[in-house]
């Protein structure tokens, strides 16, 4: 792992996807205004690990995109890393309840900021019920 890093003039916001694993929609950025920004972990991987993850997030069949963006790491310095963006209806869906609240467990182990943590939890009024298979 690199780090936790930021990314500002983006939002967090939730795609349909094309398999129920989760229960509803799946996170995805979205171009935000300039006071927008989401957190996350930067990790260094092999070209070989970077192909793996093309083929989870089915690139080759239009469901991602990969991109490279600019994002500014905890320590202040700014480094390019890829991401993953759907090509699905943004906020188009809520996600589910059980995928909301593993966001939030992954944000907390990471370290992630009060304040985006607490975005995260405002979306809790808006996700699917649990449903029966979790």
């Amino acid at each position: 792992m690199v780090g936790t890093a930021r990314l500002n003039g983006y939002s967090l916001a939730f795609a349909p996807t094309r398999d129920d694993d989760w229960g509803g929609a799946v996170a995805t950025l979205a171009q935000g205004r300039t006071n927008q920004w989401v957190e996350g972990v930067v990790y260094r991987i092999t070209a070989h690990q970077l192909r793996v993850l093309d083929q989870y997030e089915e690139v080759d069949q239009g469901l991602y995109l990969r991109r490279k963006i600019r994002v500014q790491l905890s320590n202040g310095t700014m480094q390019m890393a890829w991401t993953f963006v759907a090509t699905g209806n943004p906020g188009s869906e809520a996600p589910s309840t059980r995928y909301l609240q593993t966001l939030l467990r992954g944000a907390h182990k990471q370290g992630l900021s009060r304040a985006y943590i607490a975005k995260l939890e405002s979306f809790a009024e808006t996700c699917q019920p649990l449903s029966s298979r979790t």
